[in-house]
This record gives C-alpha cells, sequence and structure tokens, in this order.
C-alpha cells in the first residue's frame, strides 16, 4: 500500500516482541519498513547490556534488509531521563512504579550520553517530544487529574501513563506552562496539585522561551545538534557503514 504512492512513503511499527528475531520478521520486504527498537529503550544503563542490545539489533536486521531503529522514550513509558536517575534503569510496565527515588541530575547527565549514543548508531533515530528539552517523568499527578486507562483498569496499582504525556513547557515558571490559558479547565498538568514547587521551577527552566532566551543554553544546544543530528545530514553514508565500539577509558 505503502509502495503504491506516488511520493515515497514509509510504515513504522510499534511492536513489542520478547526477542530481535521475531521482531525482524515484522521488517521484511513485504511487511512494513521498520519498527520502534523497544529492546534498546528497555536496556538498562549499563556498557555490556547495550552493547550485546545494539550488537543483536543490527544482526537482526541485516538479513531482512530494514534499517535498525534506536528510541529512548516514548507515549507509552516511563522518560529516560528519570529513568536513568534510578537505581534500577531498565524499564519494564510490570515494574513501573512511581515510589523510587530519582536523581534527576545524574538522570540528565546519563541521557544526554545516551542520545548522543542513539545518534551515532547506524540507522534512523526517533525524538519523543520534550526530549530536546531533556523533559523528566511527572510523577505526582494527582488521581483526579490522571486519564490514562491503564490507571483505572488496575484500580491504581499501575500508575499509567500521563506523566510522559504531559504538555511541553512553552513560557513562564507555573503550570500550565503556555500550553494552555492560566487557569485553563481540564488542564492535564494543574496550576496547584499537578507539580511541587521544586518541579514547577526546574519545569521554568525547560520552558521553551526560557531556553530559546538563554543564549549559553542555545550555544550548548548547536553543539549538541551539530555533533550529532548535524552529522547525520551531512554524512548519512557514514551510517549504513559497519559499526566499530571501542573500549572505554574509564
Amino acid at each position: 500500500m505503502a509502495d503504491s504512492y506516488p511520493e515515497p512513503k514509509a510504515l513504522i511499527g510499534e511492536v513489542w516482541m520478547p526477542d530481535p528475531q521475531r521482531f525482524a520478521m515484522y521488517l521484511r520486504p513485504n511487511e512494513i519498513h521498520t519498527a520502534f527498537n523497544f529492546s534498546f529503550l528497555s536496556c538498562p544503563w549499563d556498557p555490556t547490556e547495550l552493547r550485546k542490545v545494539i550488537d543483536e539489533t543490527i544482526a537482526a536486521h541485516e538479513p531482512v534488509g530494514a534499517p535498525a531503529t534506536w528510541v529512548l522514550s516514548n507515549h507509552d513509558v516511563t522518560r529516560h531521563v528519570t529513568r536513568y536517575g534510578r537505581a534500577d534503569t531498565s524499564f519494564a510496565f510490570a515494574t513501573r512504579t512511581f515510589e523510587t527515588p530519582v536523581d534527576l541530575e545524574l538522570g540528565t547527565r546519563r541521557a544526554r550520553a545516551a542520545a548522543l549514543l542513539s545518534l551515532s548508531l547506524p540507522g534512523s533515530a526517533y525524538i519523543y517530544q520534550g526530549e530536546e528539552l531533556g523533559l523528566w517523568e511527572v510523577e505526582d499527578i494527582p488521581d483526579s487529574h490522571k486519564h490514562d486507562q491503564m490507571f483505572f483498569r488496575t484500580n491504581g496499582a499501575d500508575p499509567g501513563r500521563d506523566g510522559c504525556r504531559v504538555p511541553l513547557p512553552w513560557s513562564g515558571t507555573a503550570a500550565p506552562f503556555g500550553f494552555s490559558p492560566p487557569g485553563a479547565r481540564g488542564a492535564r498538568v494543574p496550576a496547584r496539585r499537578g507539580l511541587r514547587l521544586r518541579a514547577q521551577l526546574r519545569a521554568g527552566r525547560r520552558a521553551v522561551a526560557r531556553v530559546r532566551g538563554d543564549p549559553a543554553r542555545q550555544r550548548a544546544a548547536r553543539r549538541r545538534r551539530t555533533v550529532a543530528v548535524g552529522h547525520r545530514r551531512v554524512a548519512p553514508t557514514a551510517l549504513k557503514a559497519p559499526l566499530h565500539c571501542f573500549p572505554s577509558p574509564i
């Protein structure tokens, strides 16, 4: 169907499979073009585990001729800034909870490194809305403001996915951060109860308007884009070359 259009179209699947071999079966020439790599997304922040997932992903995609994909977060999982700031940095629906201590500063540093890693790998990379701002999971949304059916179907045993789906902070220093008018009814992130004061201050610092107005942060963002995204644009053939990994000096 996609190939029948005069302009090229691509089918991108959201396929959760227990192993890369079964996953690759969906990417054969008569199937979909590519699919999100949830093994990479769920992988803990561990060099051995990451290397294993990367190698298995590339090996499974080569026989079917499909590009590998690299994704760190999406609309269903805990944002990786939060995951990487916990003792257990992996992700699984069965163990998702909002009661685990989080070091957001550590998670942010790891998330930056993970972004550079994913953008340097061969294939296609996906960036979930808010990653460019370094957003974390909002874990203190009151039950009365939750929308996700996972939360309601499990009677609250599953905290749900609202925390990764809150609106982007566009401006201001308090919720709803320019996404909707102040005091608007039904805002996904309520102005008074949706975020603790400390978290509100953090979100205000990550607002789009604040980032755009800070020359130092703009320069840092430009450097990261030049190194990662820019390289993918100016040297696309390098992304098809064999991958070589080197031991870390640390």
